[in-house]
């Protein structure tokens, strides 16, 4: 394996332009848990350019050695395991929510070390490029429809976004739940998802004010 790789750092805070294309030393592990990746994609999400613009970027910035890289999740090949990892092997295909936020690495790069607790089997049906852009937001569809709202079968939740990012996952896991499901914005997209009941942005006020659609009780949040 090479012992260098190319990586996208932030070195200050700012634009866009303060990211720079530069080599580094491939990550070694940290613990026997760790796992190292090597990283096919990595999603883009709203909290890469906050970190960016604010002032914690540039405390981050000079607190790791040659900058920091962004990236909260990311897809790839398992390149090494640590001496505790059992679920793991060496080339397993993997995708992971895991650094990008503070004093961890993110996936902007080619090697990504990722404690192995954090690392979960992508799907054969997903490229790498599609699998990158997965785990924020089906965490939060998860997190929302059966953590916070403890929606079960039967129920009805009203998906709002229901075309985006969290809530065309929310709508497909709502489905293979059998829970009955609707959305606000851009309904006729979220139509072609499984969505049994899409409603148009006019009807929903009245519909989740009621608590009812027909005869069934309808559970209503924002996703």
């Amino acid at each position: 394996m090479e012992s260098q790789m190319h990586a996208v750092v932030m070195t200050q805070r700012g634009g866009p332009d303060v990211l720079r294309l530069v080599t580094i030393d491939v990550p070694k592990l940290r613990t026997p848990r760790d796992a190292l990746i090597r990283v096919h994609a990595a999603g883009v999400n709203p909290s890469d350019w906050q970190i960016r613009t604010r002032p914690l970027a540039s405390y981050l910035a000079k607190q790791l050695s040659g900058g920091l890289i962004l990236g909260m999740e990311g897809t790839g090949v398992i390149a090494a395991v640590g001496s505790a990892v059992a679920r793991f092997r060496v080339d397993e295909e993997v995708y992971y929510v895991d650094g990008g936020l503070g004093l961890h690495q993110g996936n902007y790069a080619q090697y990504k070390v990722v404690d192995a607790q954090y690392l979960a089997r992508k799907p054969v049906s997903l490229s790498f490029s599609s699998a990158g852009a997965v785990p924020v937001a089906l965490i939060t569809a998860w997190e929302s429809l059966y953590e916070r709202a403890q929606v079960k079968a039967g129920d009805w939740a009203l998906i709002h976004g229901g075309a985006g990012g969290g809530g065309h996952i929310a709508l497909q896991l709502a489905w293979r739940q059998r829970l009955a499901h609707m959305t606000k914005r851009r309904w006729r997209a979220s139509s072609g998802l499984n969505a049994p009941s899409a409603i148009a942005p006019k009807m929903w006020p009245q519909q989740c004010a009621s608590g009812r659609v027909g005869t069934a009780p309808m559970w209503c949040s924002t996703l």
